[in-house]
């Protein structure tokens, strides 16, 4: 599960010790079987290059947990695009929110 060369999508430099701490959970814990991780943007730009941008985002949340260990045929990367904003796309910080990637289980 790797992404495109030329990718968009970069993990910020605090996220290491969050995934570190998922990675571990879910090495220690092998219920539920699969891990969706979605990525999500914010509005700007078009819906064709937000649903690629999610899905990189999504698919570099997911190598980084291989990395640290997970097995990849537990996890399942999606992009979502602008759908379900969490805050308003009106501001900058509303909108740095919305650029996000949520785990659920599945």
């Amino acid at each position: 599960m790797s992404f495109a060369p030329g990718v968009l999508a970069t993990l910020r430099t605090d996220a290491d010790f969050i995934l570190d701490h998922i990675a571990a959970y879910i090495k220690e814990h092998t219920a539920p079987k699969t891990i969706l991780v979605e990525g999500y943007t914010d509005n700007v730009g078009s819906e064709k290059v937000n649903m690629k941008l999610s899905r990189q985002r999504a698919e570099a949340v997911a190598d980084a947990l291989v990395s640290r260990g997970v097995d990849p045929k537990r996890l399942r990367a999606a992009g979502k695009g602008m759908a379900d904003p969490i805050a308003t796309n009106e501001t900058e910080e509303g909108r740095a929110q919305n650029r996000r990637v949520v785990m659920r289980l599945e």
